[in-house]
């Protein structure tokens, strides 16, 4: 997970975005993608994937106050 989030991150840096918060999204989107993975597998898997996915980002967004 690290390499990919170094990967990220270096693609936000190339599209303008300053280096500390390119680090700061690269690495909450792999904690929103682990997490949901995580929970998804460990589910019924009555539900999509993505959906799960983006309750996990709205549970961060929630926490964040976005």
């Amino acid at each position: 997970m690290a390499r990919l989030a170094d990967a990220l991150s270096s693609g936000l840096v190339s599209r303008g975005v300053a280096g500390a918060e390119a680090r700061l999204a690269a690495e909450a989107g792999i904690a929103v993608f682990r997490i949901g993975f995580e929970r998804w597998a460990a589910g019924p898997r009555t539900g999509d994937l993505a959906a799960v996915l983006r309750e996990s980002l709205g549970q961060l967004r929630g926490l964040t106050g976005g």
